[in-house]
Protein backbone atom coordinates (compact mmCIF):
# COMPACT_ATOMS: atom_id res chain seq x y z
CA UNK A 1 0.00 0.00 0.00
CA UNK A 2 2.94 2.59 1.04
CA UNK A 3 6.34 2.36 1.08
CA UNK A 4 8.19 4.90 3.83
CA UNK A 5 11.84 4.63 2.37
CA UNK A 6 12.16 7.55 0.90
CA UNK A 7 10.20 9.80 3.88
CA UNK A 8 12.86 7.91 5.98
CA UNK A 9 15.45 8.97 4.51
CA UNK A 10 14.18 12.72 4.50
CA UNK A 11 14.36 11.64 7.90
CA UNK A 12 18.14 10.58 8.02
CA UNK A 13 16.06 7.58 9.42
CA UNK A 14 15.21 9.67 13.13
CA UNK A 15 11.94 7.66 14.13
CA UNK A 16 11.07 10.96 15.31
CA UNK A 17 11.14 13.01 12.83
CA UNK A 18 9.78 10.42 10.57
CA UNK A 19 6.59 10.55 12.86
CA UNK A 20 6.56 14.30 12.48
CA UNK A 21 6.54 13.71 9.01
CA UNK A 22 3.83 11.38 8.67
CA UNK A 23 1.84 13.67 11.18
CA UNK A 24 1.90 16.58 9.29
CA UNK A 25 0.65 14.71 6.45
CA UNK A 26 -2.46 13.14 8.26
CA UNK A 27 -3.12 16.54 9.58
CA UNK A 28 -3.26 18.32 6.35
CA UNK A 29 -3.99 15.89 3.75
CA UNK A 30 -8.01 16.49 4.87
CA UNK A 31 -8.17 20.05 4.69
CA UNK A 32 -6.37 19.88 1.05
CA UNK A 33 -8.85 17.49 -0.37
CA UNK A 34 -11.39 19.69 0.82
CA UNK A 35 -10.32 22.59 -1.42
CA UNK A 36 -9.68 20.25 -4.00
CA UNK A 37 -13.33 19.01 -4.06
CA UNK A 38 -14.39 22.96 -3.46
CA UNK A 39 -12.09 23.87 -6.77
CA UNK A 40 -13.46 21.14 -8.56
CA UNK A 41 -17.19 21.71 -8.30
CA UNK A 42 -16.13 25.80 -9.01
CA UNK A 43 -14.29 24.53 -11.96
CA UNK A 44 -11.21 26.21 -10.98
CA UNK A 45 -8.96 24.64 -12.88
CA UNK A 46 -5.60 26.65 -12.09
CA UNK A 47 -6.16 26.07 -8.51
CA UNK A 48 -6.72 22.37 -8.81
CA UNK A 49 -3.83 21.81 -10.99
CA UNK A 50 -1.75 23.79 -8.10
CA UNK A 51 -3.40 21.82 -5.64
CA UNK A 52 -3.00 18.42 -7.11
CA UNK A 53 0.55 19.66 -7.43
CA UNK A 54 0.92 19.72 -3.87
CA UNK A 55 -0.36 16.99 -3.29
CA UNK A 56 1.46 14.83 -5.48
CA UNK A 57 4.77 15.51 -4.01
CA UNK A 58 3.31 14.51 -0.38
CA UNK A 59 1.68 11.22 -1.87
CA UNK A 60 4.75 10.48 -3.95
CA UNK A 61 7.11 10.69 -0.92
CA UNK A 62 5.33 8.88 0.98
CA UNK A 63 4.84 6.56 -1.79
CA UNK A 64 1.03 5.49 -1.79
CA UNK A 65 0.83 3.40 -4.93
CA UNK A 66 -3.03 3.90 -5.27
CA UNK A 67 -3.11 7.13 -5.32
CA UNK A 68 -0.14 8.30 -6.79
CA UNK A 69 -1.35 6.09 -9.92
CA UNK A 70 -4.63 8.57 -9.38
CA UNK A 71 -3.05 11.77 -9.05
CA UNK A 72 -0.67 11.34 -11.62
CA UNK A 73 -3.58 10.19 -14.08
CA UNK A 74 -5.31 14.03 -13.11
Amino acid sequence: LYDLSDLKVMANNDPKVLIKLLQVFIDETPSILKNLRKCWQKSEVEQIIAITHQIKSSIGVISIQDLTKQINDI
